[in-house]
């Protein structure tokens, strides 16, 4: 039987339609923390069957975000995100085989903070899409006297995404 609710499931459906896929991003990545956080306090009480529930929750995420990259469109970010993606996912699975609580502990938090920052910089991204300025991120590391590279997205961020 599916852990998902019917009216998780019609939310989670509804959500994909109206929420842009940038704020999409950053939910997906909210709930990574989530998970890790509950394997992390999991690991902690040695509740080893709820860490490996969260964990697999976490990894699962993980491949979702990984599997919708746009390679065709993304350029040398997609392979970026692909290889990040990857060595979270493979440190999220490691996790399970540390019988060492203060090393699985440590692990998850060390996970939490790689993926707040990449959250992080999803978020500023969406931010700037709803508020139509190029995220803090690229103001900041452009020169002064450069121009703006033309976006080439409908909404023109010059930002293609896929989730």
């Amino acid at each position: 039987m599916s852990s998902y609710k019917p009216a998780q499931y019609r939310a989670y459906a509804a959500a994909t339609g109206t929420v842009a896929k940038t704020k999409q991003v950053v939910m997906l990545y909210d709930g990574i923390i989530r998970c890790l956080k509950h394997a992390e306090i999991a690991a902690r009480e040695n509740r080893i069957e709820d860490r490996y529930n969260q964990l697999v929750k976490a990894s699962e995420i993980v491949m979702a975000l990984q599997s919708s990259i746009d390679f065709d469109k993304g350029g040398d970010i997609a392979s970026i995100l692909h290889e990040f993606y990857t060595q979270i996912a493979r440190r999220i699975i490691s996790v399970n085989f540390l019988k060492d609580v203060e090393k699985a502990s440590q692990l998850c938090l060390e996970l939490i903070e790689e993926i707040k920052q990449m959250r992080n910089v999803w978020d500023d991204i969406d931010r700037s899409l709803t508020q139509g300025t190029q995220p803090k991120e690229v103001v900041e590391s452009q020169p002064v006297q450069q121009s703006p590279a033309k976006p080439d997205s409908k909404d023109g961020s010059g930002i293609t995404i896929s989730a």
